[in-house]
C-alpha cells in the first residue's frame, strides 16, 4: 500500500462527491451531514477486501484524522430495472467534506477509494470522489 501513494502526503484536504455516495451506517443509509471519516473508511476497508475475496473486517482504529466541515446533500437518483419491472432508488450524498489531520495509512486508504469507489452501488457508477488540496478550486 505505501507505493501505491508515493509522492504528496496531505493531511487536510477535501473529498468532492462526484457521483453520489450510497452509504449505511447501523443498517440505515446516511443522510446530510452525519458522515464521518470512520464511516468512510470502513466502507473503503470492506470494499477492497471484497474485491480480494477476503474476509471482511472494520478500517483500524484510533484514527487520526476527522471531518471538520461538510457541506453535503441527498441526491435521489432512479433507474428502471427491466428484470424486475420495477423503479429502483440510487440516490445518495453529493458534495464535499473537509478532512483535516489524515495519517499516512488514512490518506493512503482515501487515495486507494478514489479507484475503486466507496459505498453501495459502485457498479452503477455510485461512490466515486476525488481529492484536493484545501487551497485548489474546483
Amino acid at each position: 500500500m505505501q507505493d501505491f501513494c508515493a509522492g504528496q502526503n496531505l493531511r487536510d484536504f477535501k473529498i468532492i462527491f462526484r457521483t453520489p455516495l450510497r452509504i449505511k451506517s447501523g443498517g440505515t443509509l446516511l443522510r446530510e451531514n452525519r458522515l464521518n471519516l470512520d464511516i468512510l473508511l470502513d466502507s473503503i476497508h470492506k470494499r477492497y477486501l471484497a474485491i480480494l475475496g477476503q474476509d471482511l473486517s472494520n478500517f483500524p482504529r484510533p484514527l487520526s484524522g476527522a471531518v471538520s466541515h461538510a457541506k453535503l446533500h441527498f441526491t435521489e437518483l432512479t433507474r428502471y430495472s427491466n428484470r424486475q419491472q420495477t423503479a429502483m432508488n440510487l440516490g445518495g450524498l453529493m458534495g464535499e467534506i473537509a478532512v483535516q489531520n489524515a495519517s499516512d495509512a488514512e490518506w493512503a486508504w482515501l487515495r486507494l477509494g478514489e479507484l475503486i469507489g466507496v459505498g453501495k452501488q459502485t457498479a452503477f457508477g455510485l461512490g466515486n470522489y476525488e481529492i484536493r488540496g484545501i487551497d485548489e478550486n474546483n
